[in-house]
């Protein structure tokens, strides 16, 4: 089965796996961390400010289902991901994974729809 989600509803969803678990791990004021619900997978994502304006984010999860994320147009700061496994697709043929990373410039992104398979990523 394919989950299909918009950006704003993949947020909701990830914010929803916070709010209902009351076992958050022990954190610094300078990282965020978040699960992802059990009903959709398992896993979690971990961004860490290692300086003013400069995020390390460590994305390790699996969704129990194919997952399509719809993504509108916006605005991005400067972007570096590598992938240690799984695999990234978008419909104008980037991908990031299985021997691709990527570097994205800042600026306004097109819209896009980006299916997520098995994702442990690094991104800066």
């Amino acid at each position: 089965m394919t989950i299909t989600l918009t950006m704003k509803e993949e947020s909701e969803l990830w914010a929803e796996g916070n709010h209902n678990n009351p076992q958050q791990p022990e954190r610094e004021s300078f990282e965020i961390f978040q699960e992802l619900p059990k009903r959709l997978g398992k896993g979690y994502v971990r961004d860490v400010e290692v300086h003013p304006e400069f995020q390390l984010g460590i994305f390790d999860y699996e969704y129990h289902d194919d997952v399509l994320v719809k993504i509108p147009e916006w605005d991005h700061p400067l972007q570096f991901f590598v992938l240690l496994y799984g695999r990234t697709i978008d419909e104008y043929g980037g991908q990031v994974g299985e021997g691709y990373t990527c570097i994205s410039g800042s600026g306004v992104q097109r819209q896009m729809t980006l299916e997520l398979r098995d994702i442990l990523l690094h991104q800066l």
